[in-house]
């Protein structure tokens, strides 16, 4: 996802998530950092549920490439499109 690998995801509320940067812990939202990173205005509504299952979807489409690289905004997008919203 958007919060780099020295994140800690709080599923039970992705809105209030940690992660490392500079060596200082700091707070992070990782739906708001979604919205973002796919274009999506920031009222867009994103569950929990939802930011797990495009976590999920992400990662898979790493291994299966039928999507094209999902850290490439479009393909994170067509993931949204396609899969949740």
């Amino acid at each position: 996802m958007y919060l780099n690998s020295n994140a800690s995801i709080n599923w039970a509320n992705p809105m209030q998530s940690t992660y490392v940067l500079n060596g200082q812990t700091k707070a992070g939202d990782l739906i708001a950092a979604d919205l973002i990173a796919l274009g999506l205005p920031q009222d867009t509504f994103m569950s929990a549920d939802q930011c797990m299952d495009l976590a999920l979807l992400h990662e898979l489409a790493h291994f299966d490439g039928t999507v094209g690289n999902p850290d490439k905004g479009k393909n994170e997008l067509k993931l949204w499109n396609d899969c949740i919203k």
